[in-house]
């Protein structure tokens, strides 16, 4: 399967070069993206989320969190950078997924 170099980027490469773990991909639901998953299940989760009628949007690897400070980071690369300027370990953690649901009017 080819990559959907329009979708938007994810915090951390699921698959890389060389890796015996295969990337998963799928175009769930109306979000009209390509994502990026690291399993079956992910795969899974993410077409039933993208059928449900309340879903408004969903992301794959969404942001990185460094859990010793609490801050979230666009990508991992950012993450390290700003914790090697500080001069502390960072405890790196990624979501799998970020989701929304329509807000109900009224």
């Amino acid at each position: 399967m080819r990559v959907d170099f329009k979708s938007a980027p994810t915090a951390r490469r699921v698959q890389k070069r060389g890796q015996q773990k295969k990337a998963h991909y799928t175009a769930p639901g109306a979000t009209g993206r390509l994502m990026q998953l690291e399993s079956r299940l992910e795969a899974s989760a993410a077409i039933v989320m993208g059928l449900d009628p309340k879903g408004a949007d969903m992301w794959s690897q969404p942001v990185c969190f460094d859990l010793a400070t609490g801050r979230a980071y666009p990508s991992k690369d950012h993450l390290r950078f700003a914790a090697a300027e500080n001069g502390n370990r960072p405890v790196e953690y990624t979501p799998d997924f970020k989701a929304s649901l329509h807000q109900p009017a009224g």
